[in-house]
Parts: C-alpha cells; structure tokens; sequence
C-alpha cells in the first residue's frame, strides 16, 4: 500500500509543479514521458510493433517506428487530461464537431450509446458533460488511490464514473443511465472473450456490449473518436449506428460489433499514431 500512496503522492506533485506552465509545454512535458517509457519498456515496445506489423504488414520498418512513437506520445498526453480537465474545458482547449447529431439522437429520450476508441485525447470525453447526462465506463486500477484520485477528477465535470464488472455495481449504473436517458461513453475496441470477429484482416475476439445494451434499452448508437491537434483535442461525432436485426440474437450481435470495428479500422488508418497501439489486441 506504501507503493501505491507513493504514486499517488507523486501524480499530485506532477499536477502541482506543471500548473505554472502552459498547456502547450505540459502535453510537450507529457511526450517526452511517452518516448521515455518506449525506450525503457522494452516488451510493450516489441508488442506495439507486433501489433502493427499486423495491421500495416505493407508499411516500412522506419514508417511503423515513426507510428508507434507518435502512439506512446498520444497515450502518455492523454494520460495527463483528468490531471488538468476542467482547465482544459475552461481554456476552451477541447473542441466538439458535429454535435448537432448527438443532440438529436440524444434528444430522441431514450438515451445514447456513445461508442468509440481508444484514440487520442479520448478522457476527454468526461467534457461532454456540459451538454448531456455523462456515464463512462472504465476499468479499476490496481492501485485504489490511484482509482479515487482519477475519479474524483473525471467526475469534477459533472460526468459519472462506472467501474467495469459486476462486483462493482456496473449493471446497476448502466441502468440507471438509461432510466435518466443519460449518455453511456463506451471504448469498445479493445480484446475481449465475446464476440468473434476480424481486425484489420486478422481473427480476434471484441465485446458486443454496446450492440446488446442498444437493443435492451432501445437506444440508439453513434460512433465519436478523438484527437490531438497540438495542445487542443478533438471529439469528433461521426454517425448513427444503425443495429441491423439478424436470425438470432447472437448473430445480430456478432454482424453489427463487426461492422462497428470496420469503422474502427477506417479511423486508425486515417490516424494511426493517434491510436493505443500496446494493448495485446490480437492476444499475440
């Protein structure tokens, strides 16, 4: 527990000291971290470039490094959003496209699904809350100091944080994000033991969560991705995505996560060093 009070103790002094500074020199503060931790993690580097070889096999050896170095700069400066979040929503420094089409989905009643990935700035999708009723899901930390320091970050928005697994009362949340007819953030890109289906050409598995909870709940889905643009972010809504009914419910969820992870892979391609590529995607 000492290790993990340390940590924390150490995320609030970096929050402390790079305050005085500006924006610009903290994302440039937060790169030089992620090119640090791509030279000194040697495994999450080699996986990085199995992933990508997997998705770009056509791409040159220096193209790919050029990839994976801008991918550990994005991650390591979204990394750095909850620290500074409300700041960056009163600078005005996130930026919202298209969200005319979330109001209207959103106004239908019923709810929203926001799903996307993870790429580029995507913590800053707590920023939404200025316009509707925000839950998003995400994975608890090892370290439960670590878990309500980010916590209590995300949620100074006014969005609610729901921790990922039953024993954490995720059912009951996502629930009561429905009843409120609230908007539930779902990353949805990474491995998980549902639904089979291919990624860039390759076999793999991915959750059909956000496909089943829109047929639950009757409520409809649009797809949002994020991105850097220097010391700004970027959330961008790209469409409604329609659920097309199959034979059987397993079907129906497995055709429309397919679909989705086709629109995934068209985001990635036009923004590849923007995307997390160190997550063990393809269980390699």
């Amino acid at each position: 527990m000492n290790k993990y009070r340390i940590e924390v103790a150490m995320i609030k002094g970096i929050k402390k000291s790079l305050g005085i500074f500006s924006l610009r020199f903290r994302f440039k503060f937060a790169e030089f971290l992620g090119i640090l931790a791509y030279y000194i993690i040697k495994k999450r580097r080699d996986l990085t470039y199995e992933n990508l070889k997997i998705a770009f096999p056509e791409k040159s050896m220096s193209e790919l490094k050029k990839i994976a170095k801008e991918s550990y700069k994005t991650v390591a400066k979204n990394t750095f959003i909850p620290l500074f979040l409300t700041e960056l929503i009163e600078k005005k420094a996130i930026e919202v496209d298209n969200l005319e089409l979330a109001k209207e989905l959103y106004g239908r009643g019923k709810g929203l699904i926001l799903t996307t990935l993870h790429m580029g700035g995507f913590e800053a999708g707590f920023s939404l809350a200025k316009w509707f009723d925000v839950y998003t899901v995400f994975k608890k930390q090892k370290n439960p100091y670590l878990n309500d320091l980010m916590t209590s970050y995300r949620e100074r928005t006014g969005a609610k944080t729901i921790l990922k697994n039953i024993e954490n009362g995720s059912n009951d949340k996502i629930s009561e994000c429905f009843r409120n007819k609230g908007l539930l953030i779902l990353a949805s890109d990474q491995y998980s033991n549902g639904v089979d289906m291919e990624f860039f050409g390759k076999h793999t598995k991915a959750n059909e969560g956000n496909m089943l909870l829109a047929i639950k709940y009757k409520a409809p889905v649009i797809l949002a991705y994020s991105v850097f643009k220097e010391d700004r972010v970027n959330i961008t809504f790209v469409k409604e995505l329609e659920v097309e009914k199959k034979g059987k419910l397993r079907e129906t969820l497995q055709y429309n996560t397919q679909k989705l992870f086709y629109d995934f892979e068209e985001l990635i391609r036009k923004y590849p060093g923007q995307y997390m590529w160190q997550h063990n995607r393809w269980k390699i």
